[in-house]
């Protein structure tokens, strides 16, 4: 796993490997969710992904994520700021009568 330190370091791991791993956060145990950027018939991309720590002792993808291009990051980010703001707020899940 990759903690980067700044965002200099950041776009230089991306711009120097193809399958970047960026960051990981533990969902459970032997489960955690990567951000990373990957290639596919020559597009480059951005995964949100969960991974699993396999019986072979290495870290596996599964099929639970999502994949956008790039320049579709900043929707993304802006999403997940407003489910956090719904979050902060306590209108997730709640009955308003």
């Amino acid at each position: 796993m990759v903690t980067p330190g700044s965002d200099t370091e950041v776009a230089q791991t991306t711009i120097q490997a193809p399958d970047a791993h960026i960051v990981g956060i533990p969902v459970g145990t032997g489960v955690e969710v990567r951000a990373s950027f990957g290639q596919w018939r020559g597009r480059r991309l951005a995964h949100l992904r969960t991974w699993y720590l396999g019986k072979d002792a290495r870290w596996h993808p599964t099929r639970r994520g999502v994949t956008v291009v790039p320049e579709q990051l900043e929707d993304l980010e802006i999403m997940v700021r407003a489910l956090r703001m719904a979050w902060d707020e306590k209108t997730l899940g709640t009955d308003k009568d």
